[in-house]
């Protein structure tokens, strides 16, 4: 349940954060290119994906530490038979 909850809570965001202010965004110069990414709504952005990636891989490397172990817990219990 909280899987899908958590997919469609992101998948409800992803379209709002193109819209979160209006303009074009080529033609920048470097200078322009840096003022523009260190705008608010970019850099709350930037943290919210570095947050989510985070916690993607904390919980894929918990997921494996599982799977790892309840393979070595059955290869254990066939070694036995």
């Amino acid at each position: 349940m909280s899987r899908r909850l958590t997919l469609s809570a992101l998948l409800l965001g992803m379209p709002h954060a193109a819209l979160a202010h209006p303009g074009t965004h080529d033609r920048m110069y470097v200078l322009d290119l840096a003022r523009h990414i260190a705008e608010p709504d970019h850099l709350a952005f930037a943290a919210v994906t570095l947050v989510v990636a985070v916690l993607a891989y904390r919980h894929g490397r918990r997921a494996e530490a599982r799977a790892s172990a309840k393979s070595a817990a059955e290869r254990h219990d066939g070694s036995r038979r």
